[in-house]
């Protein structure tokens, strides 16, 4: 599903809905709700239950440069703090009525634009306690591919009631990745997630991970630069990787 703040956050300020119908963004994000809330129901009685939110415009909350931006820009009325809290609450409103046997995911990258472009750069240090803590979804895909990402630190702020995939395998470019590579990043990011969370042993805490491409394969209707050989490839190493850490899983 699109991410609810994206009918808001792509627009200028102001420019998101005509004055004539909203009078501010409560109104407006409340119809937001709304529609997600029918759209889940219906989706829900037609047999759904596992829902997937992609939202790359998270991501803009971890970068420098787009957080300068946003606070020299005199249209913007809300510090992006502000906006990030209603955004939040948004979500919130948005899955508050799906069903329990719902499960809700959301993914968040850097982007996947035209020709394996990203868009945003940032770790997130500054939005981790934030969405892990506030945002009431059950499982977070989170691209951790190249140090733009930043380091596994944040995740201490994950509570043990939320899954999280690491996105430790490139959809953009060709390159196989090492497994043994991964390996290390897995298990270093389940140290900071045990450490967070008051779990004994990282293995607790790798009960709740899982690992993944940092994102899809053709985010934009031009693809990345990979090839059908390549994906395939990608998905087995994914596969791979992932026996090596959980053998004998499904």
């Amino acid at each position: 599903m699109t991410a609810p703040e994206w009918y808001h956050m792509r627009y200028k300020e102001g420019r998101a809905y005509p004055k004539i119908v909203y009078v501010n963004d409560a109104e407006y994000f409340t119809d937001i709700a709304k529609a997600c809330q029918t759209e889940l129901q219906i989706l829900y009685d037609n047999g759904l239950r596992n829902v997937q939110i992609d939202d790359p415009d998270l991501a803009y909350f971890c970068s420098e440069k787009m957080l300068a931006g946003w606070e020299s820009d005199p249209l913007n009325t809300k510090t992006a703090s502000q906006t990030l809290d209603a955004y939040i609450s948004l979500y919130n409103s948005c899955i508050s009525q799906r069903p329990t046997d719902t499960h809700i995911g959301v993914h968040i990258c850097r982007g996947n634009f035209v020709n394996s472009r990203h868009f945003s750069e940032g770790g997130y240090d500054r939005v981790a306690k934030k969405i892990f803590q506030d945002l009431n979804v059950d499982t977070y895909y989170l691209d951790y591919v190249t140090p733009r990402a930043g380091g596994f630190e944040p995740l201490r702020f994950l509570p043990k009631d939320r899954n999280f995939v690491l996105g430790v395998i490139t959809s953009k470019f060709p390159e196989l990745e090492s497994v043994e590579d991964m390996r290390k990043k897995v298990f270093e990011a389940a140290g900071f997630v045990a450490e967070g969370s008051g779990e004994t042993v990282v293995e607790e805490a790798l009960r709740r991970l899982g690992v993944s491409p940092q994102c899809g394969f053709a985010s934009h209707s031009s693809g990345n630069a990979v090839t059908h050989e390549d994906m395939v490839g990608k998905l087995r190493l994914v596969r791979e990787l992932a026996d090596s850490i959980w053998p004998g899983e499904p």
